[in-house]
């Protein structure tokens, strides 16, 4: 009896499918069937991301280093947390970020509480810290901002 050519195609497809998906930037997949799933991707951010970091980020615009403490959790690939709040203007504030951690990269948003500026930062492990670039997304006309942001502990 001949080996079947249907389950070698199947497989070659679920390959391909995972390739794809990965290609794409999928980070968490499940494929299959009833009574059958095949996890595969980044599902959760490493559990030492939690907890409280000393940020600094220099600004490209001003040149200026600012510094203070960010207390991140996380929550599979979700992480939450608040930090000092940089703008010398609300020294004592804290400001709530959030964001996720996918394929190695950290990505957290800040709303600045002034006037439609949210603040973006993508940051990378290296060693024992996370470094990077935030930016300013702003509404057209306003204070447009990026640099250089770090936390380490």
């Amino acid at each position: 009896m001949k080996d079947s050519w249907i389950p070698k195609v199947g497989m070659l497809l679920v390959a391909l499918l995972i390739v794809w998906n990965i290609y794409k930037g999928v980070t968490v997949q499940e494929i299959g069937f009833p009574g059958f799933t095949f996890k595969f991707g980044t599902s959760s951010a490493p559990s030492a991301l939690t907890g409280t970091w000393k940020y600094e980020m220099i600004s490209d615009v001003s040149r200026q280093t600012l510094t203070g403490y960010m207390d991140l959790t996380a929550d599979g690939i979700v992480i939450t947390g608040e930090m000092d709040n940089p703008d010398r203007l609300n020294v004592g504030q804290k400001s709530a970020v959030k964001g996720t951690y996918v394929n190695g990269a950290l990505s957290l948003t800040r709303d600045t509480n002034h006037e439609g500026i949210m603040q973006e930062y993508r940051l990378f492990p290296k060693g024992h810290e996370f470094s990077g670039t935030f930016r300013n997304s702003v509404p057209e006309g306003y204070y447009k901002d990026s640099g250089i942001f770090r936390i380490h502990r």
